[in-house]
Protein backbone atom coordinates (compact mmCIF):
# COMPACT_ATOMS: atom_id res chain seq x y z
CA UNK A 1 0.00 0.00 0.00
CA UNK A 2 2.81 2.41 0.86
CA UNK A 3 4.61 1.69 -2.43
CA UNK A 4 1.38 2.21 -4.36
CA UNK A 5 0.73 5.49 -2.60
CA UNK A 6 4.28 6.67 -3.24
CA UNK A 7 4.01 5.88 -6.96
CA UNK A 8 0.72 7.77 -7.25
CA UNK A 9 2.19 10.62 -5.24
CA UNK A 10 5.12 10.95 -7.67
CA UNK A 11 2.79 10.83 -10.66
CA UNK A 12 0.69 13.58 -9.09
CA UNK A 13 3.72 15.76 -8.51
CA UNK A 14 4.88 15.30 -12.11
CA UNK A 15 1.43 16.11 -13.52
CA UNK A 16 1.15 19.20 -11.35
CA UNK A 17 4.62 20.37 -12.38
CA UNK A 18 3.85 19.94 -16.08
CA UNK A 19 0.60 21.87 -15.80
CA UNK A 20 2.27 24.65 -13.86
CA UNK A 21 5.05 24.87 -16.45
CA UNK A 22 2.55 25.03 -19.29
CA UNK A 23 0.44 27.73 -17.70
CA UNK A 24 3.47 29.82 -16.74
CA UNK A 25 4.49 30.06 -20.42
CA UNK A 26 1.18 31.50 -21.59
CA UNK A 27 1.27 35.23 -22.36
CA UNK A 28 -1.93 37.24 -22.39
CA UNK A 29 -2.75 40.40 -24.31
CA UNK A 30 -4.72 43.12 -22.57
CA UNK A 31 -7.55 45.32 -23.80
CA UNK A 32 -7.62 49.09 -23.59
CA UNK A 33 -10.55 49.07 -21.17
CA UNK A 34 -9.98 48.15 -17.56
CA UNK A 35 -12.07 45.41 -16.01
CA UNK A 36 -13.69 48.02 -13.73
CA UNK A 37 -14.85 50.01 -16.78
CA UNK A 38 -16.27 46.89 -18.36
CA UNK A 39 -17.90 45.80 -15.11
CA UNK A 40 -19.71 49.15 -14.84
CA UNK A 41 -21.26 48.48 -18.25
CA UNK A 42 -22.71 45.15 -17.12
CA UNK A 43 -23.28 45.82 -13.41
CA UNK A 44 -26.76 44.67 -12.27
CA UNK A 45 -29.16 47.15 -10.69
CA UNK A 46 -29.27 46.18 -7.02
CA UNK A 47 -32.40 48.25 -6.45
CA UNK A 48 -34.42 46.64 -9.24
CA UNK A 49 -36.94 43.96 -8.34
CA UNK A 50 -36.51 42.48 -11.81
CA UNK A 51 -33.54 40.35 -12.77
CA UNK A 52 -34.27 39.39 -16.39
CA UNK A 53 -30.89 37.75 -17.00
CA UNK A 54 -30.93 39.03 -20.56
CA UNK A 55 -27.45 37.80 -21.42
CA UNK A 56 -26.59 35.75 -24.46
CA UNK A 57 -24.45 32.67 -24.77
CA UNK A 58 -21.01 33.20 -26.24
CA UNK A 59 -20.07 29.52 -25.84
CA UNK A 60 -22.71 26.84 -25.47
CA UNK A 61 -22.13 23.08 -25.83
CA UNK A 62 -25.89 22.54 -25.97
CA UNK A 63 -27.48 19.17 -25.14
CA UNK A 64 -24.63 16.97 -26.35
CA UNK A 65 -23.08 16.65 -22.88
CA UNK A 66 -26.31 15.27 -21.44
CA UNK A 67 -27.25 12.98 -24.32
CA UNK A 68 -27.68 10.05 -21.91
CA UNK A 69 -29.60 9.78 -18.67
CA UNK A 70 -27.36 10.92 -15.83
CA UNK A 71 -27.36 10.73 -12.07
CA UNK A 72 -25.51 14.04 -11.73
CA UNK A 73 -24.66 17.13 -13.76
CA UNK A 74 -22.15 19.44 -12.09
CA UNK A 75 -21.66 23.05 -13.03
CA UNK A 76 -18.32 24.41 -11.91
CA UNK A 77 -18.02 28.16 -11.30
CA UNK A 78 -14.55 29.06 -12.45
CA UNK A 79 -12.45 31.97 -13.75
CA UNK A 80 -11.79 32.19 -17.51
CA UNK A 81 -8.04 32.12 -16.82
CA UNK A 82 -8.12 28.89 -14.79
CA UNK A 83 -7.06 26.55 -17.59
CA UNK A 84 -4.97 24.48 -15.18
CA UNK A 85 -7.84 23.85 -12.79
CA UNK A 86 -10.23 22.89 -15.56
CA UNK A 87 -7.79 20.30 -16.90
CA UNK A 88 -7.24 18.86 -13.43
CA UNK A 89 -10.97 18.58 -12.81
CA UNK A 90 -11.51 16.90 -16.20
CA UNK A 91 -8.87 14.31 -15.38
CA UNK A 92 -9.96 13.64 -11.81
CA UNK A 93 -13.44 13.80 -10.31
CA UNK A 94 -15.22 14.97 -13.50
CA UNK A 95 -13.65 12.28 -15.68
CA UNK A 96 -16.73 10.77 -17.36
CA UNK A 97 -14.72 7.75 -18.54
CA UNK A 98 -14.15 6.86 -14.89
CA UNK A 99 -17.64 7.93 -13.80
CA UNK A 100 -20.09 7.51 -16.73
CA UNK A 101 -23.13 8.57 -14.67
CA UNK A 102 -21.89 12.16 -14.22
CA UNK A 103 -21.02 15.09 -16.45
CA UNK A 104 -19.57 18.54 -15.71
CA UNK A 105 -19.63 21.92 -17.42
CA UNK A 106 -17.51 24.95 -16.59
CA UNK A 107 -19.29 28.28 -16.18
CA UNK A 108 -17.42 31.44 -17.11
CA UNK A 109 -18.29 35.03 -17.82
CA UNK A 110 -16.65 37.40 -20.28
CA UNK A 111 -13.01 38.27 -19.66
CA UNK A 112 -11.67 41.77 -20.29
CA UNK A 113 -8.77 40.01 -22.00
CA UNK A 114 -9.40 39.24 -25.69
CA UNK A 115 -6.72 36.58 -25.76
CA UNK A 116 -8.34 34.70 -22.89
CA UNK A 117 -11.71 34.80 -24.63
CA UNK A 118 -10.15 33.42 -27.81
CA UNK A 119 -8.38 30.70 -25.85
CA UNK A 120 -11.68 29.73 -24.23
CA UNK A 121 -13.22 29.22 -27.67
CA UNK A 122 -10.33 26.95 -28.65
CA UNK A 123 -10.61 25.06 -25.37
CA UNK A 124 -14.33 24.64 -25.89
CA UNK A 125 -13.78 23.23 -29.36
CA UNK A 126 -11.45 20.65 -27.82
CA UNK A 127 -13.50 19.60 -24.80
CA UNK A 128 -17.05 20.84 -25.44
CA UNK A 129 -17.75 21.52 -21.77
CA UNK A 130 -17.58 25.33 -21.37
CA UNK A 131 -20.62 27.59 -20.98
CA UNK A 132 -20.06 31.33 -21.29
CA UNK A 133 -22.40 34.31 -21.32
CA UNK A 134 -21.60 37.94 -22.06
CA UNK A 135 -21.61 39.37 -18.51
CA UNK A 136 -18.25 40.31 -17.01
CA UNK A 137 -16.55 37.60 -15.00
CA UNK A 138 -16.11 39.28 -11.60
CA UNK A 139 -16.56 38.18 -8.01
CA UNK A 140 -19.72 40.25 -7.61
CA UNK A 141 -21.18 38.49 -10.65
CA UNK A 142 -20.98 34.98 -9.18
CA UNK A 143 -24.73 35.17 -8.75
CA UNK A 144 -25.16 35.76 -12.49
CA UNK A 145 -22.92 32.77 -13.12
CA UNK A 146 -25.06 30.54 -10.90
CA UNK A 147 -28.27 31.77 -12.53
CA UNK A 148 -26.67 31.00 -15.89
CA UNK A 149 -26.07 27.47 -14.60
CA UNK A 150 -29.72 27.12 -13.59
CA UNK A 151 -30.83 28.30 -17.02
CA UNK A 152 -28.43 26.02 -18.88
CA UNK A 153 -29.25 22.91 -16.86
CA UNK A 154 -33.01 23.42 -17.11
CA UNK A 155 -32.72 23.90 -20.88
CA UNK A 156 -30.10 21.33 -21.89
CA UNK A 157 -29.69 18.80 -19.07
CA UNK A 158 -33.09 18.27 -17.47
CA UNK A 159 -32.64 14.50 -17.87
CA UNK A 160 -30.07 14.44 -15.05
CA UNK A 161 -31.54 13.42 -11.70
CA UNK A 162 -29.44 15.82 -9.61
CA UNK A 163 -27.44 19.01 -10.14
CA UNK A 164 -24.32 19.97 -8.22
CA UNK A 165 -23.12 23.55 -8.06
CA UNK A 166 -19.45 23.48 -7.14
CA UNK A 167 -16.52 25.88 -6.96
CA UNK A 168 -13.25 25.10 -8.70
CA UNK A 169 -11.35 24.68 -5.42
CA UNK A 170 -13.42 21.67 -4.41
CA UNK A 171 -12.69 17.98 -4.95
CA UNK A 172 -15.79 15.81 -5.26
CA UNK A 173 -15.70 12.25 -3.93
CA UNK A 174 -17.75 10.89 -6.81
CA UNK A 175 -18.12 7.20 -5.81
CA UNK A 176 -19.47 8.10 -2.36
CA UNK A 177 -21.69 10.86 -3.71
CA UNK A 178 -23.16 8.74 -6.52
CA UNK A 179 -23.88 5.91 -4.08
CA UNK A 180 -25.75 8.36 -1.86
CA UNK A 181 -27.73 9.85 -4.77
CA UNK A 182 -28.70 6.44 -6.14
CA UNK A 183 -30.07 5.60 -2.71
CA UNK A 184 -32.12 8.79 -2.82
CA UNK A 185 -33.48 7.78 -6.22
CA UNK A 186 -34.35 4.29 -4.99
CA UNK A 187 -36.29 5.76 -2.06
CA UNK A 188 -38.10 8.29 -4.26
CA UNK A 189 -36.17 11.27 -2.90
CA UNK A 190 -35.11 12.69 -6.25
CA UNK A 191 -37.70 15.46 -6.54
CA UNK A 192 -37.95 18.85 -4.84
CA UNK A 193 -34.70 18.48 -2.89
CA UNK A 194 -32.10 21.15 -2.11
CA UNK A 195 -29.13 19.73 -0.18
CA UNK A 196 -25.93 21.01 1.33
CA UNK A 197 -24.30 22.44 4.42
CA UNK A 198 -27.32 24.18 5.90
CA UNK A 199 -26.99 27.63 7.44
CA UNK A 200 -29.88 29.00 9.51
CA UNK A 201 -30.37 32.30 11.33
CA UNK A 202 -27.10 33.72 10.06
CA UNK A 203 -26.94 37.40 11.04
CA UNK A 204 -26.78 39.96 8.23
CA UNK A 205 -23.75 42.18 8.81
CA UNK A 206 -24.45 45.93 8.68
CA UNK A 207 -20.92 47.04 9.62
CA UNK A 208 -19.62 49.09 6.68
CA UNK A 209 -16.06 48.01 7.48
CA UNK A 210 -16.88 44.35 6.96
CA UNK A 211 -16.21 42.55 3.69
CA UNK A 212 -19.67 41.03 4.08
CA UNK A 213 -21.46 44.37 4.66
CA UNK A 214 -25.00 44.37 3.23
CA UNK A 215 -27.19 47.44 2.74
CA UNK A 216 -30.80 47.41 3.92
CA UNK A 217 -32.00 47.96 0.36
CA UNK A 218 -30.07 44.89 -0.77
CA UNK A 219 -31.65 42.62 1.83
CA UNK A 220 -33.71 43.73 4.78
CA UNK A 221 -34.27 42.03 8.10
CA UNK A 222 -31.85 40.78 10.77
CA UNK A 223 -31.16 37.27 9.49
CA UNK A 224 -30.42 35.67 6.17
CA UNK A 225 -32.94 33.12 4.96
CA UNK A 226 -31.93 29.48 5.27
CA UNK A 227 -29.34 28.56 2.66
CA UNK A 228 -26.60 26.05 1.87
CA UNK A 229 -22.97 27.18 1.89
CA UNK A 230 -21.54 28.14 -1.48
CA UNK A 231 -18.48 25.93 -2.15
CA UNK A 232 -20.82 23.07 -3.06
CA UNK A 233 -24.53 22.28 -2.82
CA UNK A 234 -26.95 20.07 -4.70
CA UNK A 235 -30.55 20.08 -5.79
CA UNK A 236 -32.78 17.71 -7.70
CA UNK A 237 -32.74 18.85 -11.32
CA UNK A 238 -36.50 19.29 -11.44
CA UNK A 239 -35.89 22.43 -9.35
CA UNK A 240 -33.53 24.06 -11.86
CA UNK A 241 -36.30 25.54 -14.00
CA UNK A 242 -38.33 26.57 -10.94
CA UNK A 243 -35.35 28.32 -9.34
CA UNK A 244 -34.39 30.01 -12.62
CA UNK A 245 -37.92 31.31 -13.24
CA UNK A 246 -38.07 32.59 -9.64
CA UNK A 247 -34.78 34.45 -10.17
CA UNK A 248 -36.23 36.49 -13.02
CA UNK A 249 -38.33 38.56 -10.63
CA UNK A 250 -36.12 38.34 -7.57
CA UNK A 251 -33.80 41.22 -6.70
CA UNK A 252 -30.17 40.56 -7.55
CA UNK A 253 -27.93 39.77 -4.57
CA UNK A 254 -24.17 39.39 -4.88
CA UNK A 255 -23.67 36.42 -2.51
CA UNK A 256 -24.75 33.56 -4.74
CA UNK A 257 -25.28 30.88 -2.09
CA UNK A 258 -27.53 33.18 -0.08
CA UNK A 259 -29.29 34.27 -3.26
CA UNK A 260 -30.11 30.64 -4.06
CA UNK A 261 -31.50 30.31 -0.54
CA UNK A 262 -33.71 33.33 -1.24
CA UNK A 263 -34.92 31.67 -4.45
CA UNK A 264 -35.59 28.41 -2.65
CA UNK A 265 -37.60 30.19 0.03
CA UNK A 266 -39.56 32.18 -2.54
CA UNK A 267 -40.26 29.02 -4.50
CA UNK A 268 -41.71 27.59 -1.26
CA UNK A 269 -39.40 24.61 -1.10
CA UNK A 270 -39.82 22.73 2.15
CA UNK A 271 -37.10 20.20 1.46
CA UNK A 272 -33.98 21.90 2.77
CA UNK A 273 -31.80 18.86 3.36
CA UNK A 274 -28.82 19.10 5.68
CA UNK A 275 -26.08 16.70 4.64
CA UNK A 276 -23.08 18.61 6.01
CA UNK A 277 -20.28 16.89 4.18
CA UNK A 278 -18.33 20.02 3.41
CA UNK A 279 -14.78 19.57 4.66
CA UNK A 280 -12.21 22.35 4.93
CA UNK A 281 -8.56 21.37 5.01
CA UNK A 282 -5.50 23.63 5.17
CA UNK A 283 -3.46 20.77 3.68
CA UNK A 284 -4.09 18.73 6.77
CA UNK A 285 -6.27 15.89 8.09
CA UNK A 286 -9.92 15.61 7.14
CA UNK A 287 -12.39 17.14 9.58
CA UNK A 288 -15.83 15.60 9.43
CA UNK A 289 -19.03 17.42 10.22
CA UNK A 290 -21.79 15.71 12.15
CA UNK A 291 -24.02 13.82 9.74
CA UNK A 292 -27.12 11.65 10.18
CA UNK A 293 -25.92 8.03 10.30
CA UNK A 294 -29.21 6.94 8.74
CA UNK A 295 -28.48 8.79 5.51
CA UNK A 296 -25.13 7.35 4.53
CA UNK A 297 -21.84 6.25 6.03
CA UNK A 298 -19.69 8.95 7.59
CA UNK A 299 -17.85 9.72 4.36
CA UNK A 300 -16.92 12.98 2.75
CA UNK A 301 -18.84 14.13 -0.32
CA UNK A 302 -16.60 17.01 -1.21
CA UNK A 303 -13.52 18.74 0.12
CA UNK A 304 -12.64 22.40 -0.16
CA UNK A 305 -8.96 22.90 -0.85
CA UNK A 306 -6.52 25.76 -1.19
CA UNK A 307 -3.92 24.83 -3.81
CA UNK A 308 -3.61 22.83 -7.01
CA UNK A 309 -1.18 20.37 -5.46
CA UNK A 310 -3.70 19.69 -2.69
CA UNK A 311 -6.32 18.82 -5.31
CA UNK A 312 -3.98 16.25 -6.82
CA UNK A 313 -3.03 14.69 -3.49
CA UNK A 314 -6.58 14.60 -2.14
CA UNK A 315 -7.74 12.92 -5.35
CA UNK A 316 -4.97 10.30 -5.09
CA UNK A 317 -5.75 9.58 -1.44
CA UNK A 318 -9.48 9.26 -2.19
CA UNK A 319 -8.83 6.79 -4.99
CA UNK A 320 -6.60 4.67 -2.78
CA UNK A 321 -9.10 4.66 0.10
CA UNK A 322 -12.09 3.61 -2.04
Amino acid sequence: MRIRFFIFYLIGIIVWALFTLFISKVNYETDNKSIDDLYDEFKPDLLSQDNPHNFRYLINPGPSICSTNLVLIAFVCISPASFEHRNLIRQTWANWKLFPSIRAVFLVGLSSNKTLNSMLITESETYGDIVQEDFMDTYDNLTLKTVMGLKWVSTYCSNSKFTLKVDDDVVVNVPVLIKFLKNQINFGKDKNYYMGSLQQNAIILRDKKSKWFIKEEELNGKYYPSYHQGPAYMFSTDLAAKLYQTSLNTQFFRFEDIYLGVLANRAVLNQFRKINYLVLIPFGPYKYSNVPSSDVDRSKFWIMILKVIEMILVWIIDRIMI
